[in-house]
């Protein structure tokens, strides 16, 4: 009995050494420069697929790709399929404590978001929408008058007759859908409080080692309207095996100097943009935190690293977004 409790000593001072072994393993292993295969596997592709709704009376009525800059709402449809826009960026996967495991499908990226749009300002939009509309469907019958006039006149075996009748079909299914919007807003009243209301569904593209793409859907669980930083996780809560979350740690890295970017070629690049492209080890110079690497090269949300592998921080523009404010990012997510 004596010699059983001699033991028991022993085995806590076993036990708190084994812990604080691995717990030096893995502060040593979070402090350690990422390799470029690391750098590699750190990111993904991030695309969005957005568009927004009218909701009348609790039920979706209206469907539009964007707001342009003058108000008018950009392909208003009554599918959806039809007015649904990608955009792209990188992702970098990340742990939410620096000295701990803590990714669980954890990813910040880069986009900028609209403000929300509230029911005063949406009734706006819907009656200058409404007017566009008007004026829209005028212009298309005088068209159509004169197209008309023209296929009357001259004969299917006329040098093109049939590249005009095909135009003048396209302008009658343009004007026929006009009406059935014209429809639609004549039967709006502002006192039933109609809606716009943006959706977004964002899914991630990594590589395994092999090569092979895989995806995964991510949900929103936090911005910041100030960095334009987007956090995501899977919808699982689970990191995928073949990716190297980053850690960020207290203090920020270097702002001037050689450094390396990860980029995926033409991400950054409307009509170059995809979810097959590949990334690549990219060299730049900072100056006071702003890089100089070319959009075709790293869109925004490309991490930055020092040329040993430290972490930086993340491209915004031609700025560099610190570990600081990535940090203080992470630290304000919601939780479940």
């Amino acid at each position: 009995m004596k010699q059983r409790r001699r033991h028991i000593p022993r085995l806590k001072l076993m036990t708190l050494v084994i812990l604080l072994s691995a717990i030096i393993a893995w502060v040593a292993w979070s402090f350690w420069p990422s390799s470029a295969r690391q750098m590699k596997r750190s990111v993904a592709i991030v695309a969005c697929q957005s568009w927004y709704e009218m909701v009348y009376k609790g039920k979706t009525i209206l469907y539009f790709a964007d707001i342009a800059t003058d108000t008018a709402l950009v392909r208003p449809s009554l599918q959806q399929d039809s007015c649904v826009r990608t955009t792209y960026s990188t992702g970098v996967w990340v742990n939410r404590y620096a000295f701990m495991p803590s990714c669980r499908g954890r990813m910040v990226t880069v986009m900028t978001k609209p403000n929300e749009i509230n029911q005063q300002d949406a009734w706006k939009l819907i009656e200058k929408e409404k007017e566009r509309n008007q004026k829209r469907i005028r212009q298309l019958r005088d068209q159509l008058k004169e197209l008309n006039y023209y296929l009357r006149i001259h004969d299917v075996h006329d040098e093109g007759y049939n590249t005009v009748a095909a135009y003048a079909y396209e302008k009658e299914a343009e004007k026929a859908h006009c009406i059935r919007l014209a429809r639609l807003f004549d039967t709006m009243r502002q006192a039933d409080r109609p809606q716009l209301i943006r959706k977004a569904v964002y899914t991630a593209y990594y590589r395994l080692p092999n090569g092979k793409c895989q995806r995964v859907r991510m949900r929103e669980v936090g911005s910041s309207k100030q960095c334009q930083t987007v956090l995501l996780q899977t919808v699982g809560r689970k990191t995928p095996t073949s990716v190297a979350p980053l850690s960020i740690f207290f203090v920020n890295g270097k702002a001037n100097g050689t450094a390396l970017a990860v980029g995926y070629g033409g991400l950054g690049v409307k009509e170059l943009a995809s979810n097959d492209a590949s990334c690549s080890i990219i060299p730049t110079t900072l100056h006071d935190n702003r890089h100089d690497l070319p959009a075709v090269l790293g869109g925004d949300g490309s991490p930055v690293f020092s040329t040993r592998g430290y972490f930086i921080g993340i491209t915004r523009g031609n700025e560099v977004i610190t570990r600081s404010q990535l940090r203080d990012f992470l630290r304000k997510e919601k939780q479940p």
